[in-house]
C-alpha cells in the first residue's frame, strides 16, 4: 500500500484554530460561526492535540437530538431562516 503523508495545514486555515475539550458544543458552534470555521482542532489540559471537531460533528449530534425530541423536530426551514 502507498504511505500518503497529510499534514493539518493541507485541510486548516492558518493558524490552526483550536478549542478545549471541555467546551460545550454550544460554545465551540458559537465560535465556528465567528470563526467562519468549519474544523477546530481539540486539545486537553495539556495542550496535547486529542482530536478535531467539525461542522459534521455538530450536525449529526443535532440529528441525534432531534431524533430523540418530536417537538423540536417539527421545526421547519421557514421558521429557522425566520428566527435570523
Amino acid at each position: 500500500f502507498p504511505v500518503t503523508i497529510e499534514k493539518v495545514c493541507d485541510y486548516m486555515t492558518s493558524p490552526v484554530k483550536v478549542v478545549h475539550g471541555t467546551e460545550s458544543l454550544e460554545q465551540v458552534a458559537k465560535k465556528m460561526i465567528k470563526d467562519k470555521v468549519s474544523a477546530y482542532l481539540v486539545l486537553d489540559k495539556q495542550y496535547n492535540v486529542e482530536g478535531i471537531i467539525t461542522t459534521d460533528d455538530l450536525l449529526s449530534y443535532l440529528i441525534m437530538v432531534l431524533e430523540t425530541d418530536k417537538e423540536k423536530n417539527q421545526v421547519t426551514i421557514f421558521q429557522l431562516l425566520n428566527h435570523y
